[in-house]
């Protein structure tokens, strides 16, 4: 049996703020693909063609200094390496977007970069009492990602 799916309508909905204002500011559709792929959005040029492959996260009840403290932000390893997969095979760049603060950020990177990262440690929630979402994540420090927008 696989791992439950958590997911609740209020965080698609915030995935999808999230989303919007990402393609306010780089002026490019973010698409939602299909659930087999690992990265949830996709940016799509106006002739159809993709640009990157894209994840969002909200995590908004930490800001960026306070995961850094931490080691940095975590993403689960597995799904990153998917997506390094995805990416490769696609010659595309992943984007890596999170709401910290209520400030997002973001990483991008290409495939042949996503072994540069802040190591791997065994991480996660532990809020649900679910052993399967504490999982190898890779960190990423505060000096990977860029400031995206300003607080929502």
């Amino acid at each position: 049996m696989g791992q439950p799916f958590y997911e609740t309508p209020a965080d698609v909905a915030r995935e999808r703020a999230i989303a919007e204002e990402a393609q306010r500011v780089w002026c490019c559709p973010l698409v939602k693909l299909k659930t087999a792929f690992p990265c949830d959005w996709g940016a799509i040029r106006a002739d159809g063609q993709l640009r990157a492959f894209v994840e969002i996260k909200d995590r908004n009840g930490y800001s960026l200094r306070q995961l850094d403290e931490l080691g940095g932000v975590f993403f689960s390893l597995m799904k990153w390496s998917q997506c390094e997969h995805l990416c490769r095979l696609a010659d595309r760049p992943f984007i890596f977007v999170v709401r910290l603060a209520g400030v997002l950020w973001f990483h991008h990177t290409w495939s042949r970069y996503m072994s540069q990262h802040d190591g791997v440690r065994n991480c996660g929630r532990s809020d649900r009492g679910d052993p399967d979402d504490i999982e190898p994540c890779v960190l990423l420090r505060a000096h990977r990602f860029k400031q995206l927008s300003e607080p929502l």
